[in-house]
C-alpha cells in the first residue's frame, strides 16, 4: 500500500492566498475531485453542497469521516503554521471561485482553521455557512483571540451535543 493510498494531499489557499498543502487521511477514491461535478448532476447534493449517497467514499473508511479521524494529519499543518486552530475551512482555488470576491479577500487575510468555524452553528444551507463565516471574519478583525475562543467553544459544544458530524 502506497502513502497516496492512505494520505490525501489537497492544494489549498492559505493566508494571503499562498498555496499550501493540506494533509488528510484518504477516505475517497483518488479520482473523487474529477467526479464531483458528474456526481453532483446525477446524485444531487444536500443543502451544504455534499453529494447525496456519495459513491466516492472508500468502503470501510466512512467511520473515519464520522469520527474525524481523517483530519488527524492536519495536526502536521497546524504545527507547520499553515493553518490555525480555528478558522475558515481550507479551500482549493476552484472552490474560492464560487464565493463572493469580498468574502475571499477577507478570509484569505487569515490562515485556514483546523476547526472550521461553520461547525460553530447548525447551518442548514451553503448560504448560511458562508454567512456564518462572514460574521466570524468581521468579529475576528476586531477581537482576533477572543473570537477564536468564542467560536472554538461553540464548535466543541456542537460536537459534544452531536449537532456537527460529517
Amino acid at each position: 500500500m502506497a502513502v497516496g493510498d492512505i494520505i490525501y494531499v489537497k492544494s489549498a489557499l492559505g493566508k494571503e492566498g499562498k498555496r499550501i498543502k493540506v494533509f488528510k487521511l484518504r477516505t475517497m477514491h483518488p479520482d473523487a475531485e474529477q467526479r464531483y461535478y458528474e456526481l453532483k448532476k446525477s446524485n444531487g447534493v444536500d443543502n451544504l453542497g455534499k453529494i447525496v449517497k456519495d459513491p466516492r467514499i472508500i468502503k470501510g473508511r466512512e467511520r473515519w469521516r464520522e469520527l474525524w479521524i481523517d483530519e488527524l494529519p492536519k495536526l502536521f499543518n497546524l504545527l507547520r503554521g499553515d493553518i490555525s486552530f480555528v478558522g475558515i475551512c481550507a479551500r482549493g482555488e476552484a472552490e474560492w471561485e464560487h464565493l463572493p470576491l469580498e468574502h475571499k479577500q477577507m478570509a484569505l487575510q487569515y490562515r485556514p482553521g483546523l476547526f472550521p468555524v461553520h461547525y460553530s452553528g447548525n447551518t442548514r444551507s451553503y448560504q448560511e455557512m458562508i454567512e456564518l463565516e462572514r460574521r466570524y471574519l468581521q468579529e475576528k478583525q476586531v477581537h482576533p483571540l477572543l473570537t477564536d475562543i468564542k467560536y472554538f467553544a461553540r464548535i466543541m459544544a456542537n460536537i459534544i451535543d452531536g449537532v456537527r458530524s460529517r
